[in-house]
């Protein structure tokens, strides 16, 4: 089911009048290294035109995977390099509470 871009606007207008999100201070990479073997939240361009951010739950390792001078080599929670699908962030953030899971 394809969605509309007035529906989509009008489904983030009422979440954005009723919801207040949680308060979130990011900081730019270039700025601030982020805090290694963490899980942060990070963004930055995604390449495309629909949504032109992404967001993902990531994290350094300079000891698994050094960067060696080069730009933050960032890994997602599968292990994966954000690199292999293009994501180059730009900032990064501590994440909201998330729930505890078993």
């Amino acid at each position: 089911m394809m969605l509309d871009d007035d529906f989509e606007i009008k489904i983030e207008a009422e979440l954005a009048r009723t919801a207040k999100g949680p308060s979130v201070s990011w900081f730019d990479v270039s700025d601030i290294q982020p805090p290694q073997k963490t899980l942060l939240m990070v963004t930055g361009s995604s390449g495309y035109r629909t949504h032109r951010q992404f967001l993902e739950l990531a994290y350094v390792d300079e000891d698994f995977r050094p960067s060696r001078g080069g730009p933050l080599r960032w890994q997602s929670v599968q292990n994966d390099a954000l690199l292999d699908s293009g994501y180059v962030p730009t900032h990064w953030a501590y994440p909201i509470d998330l729930p505890e899971v078993a």
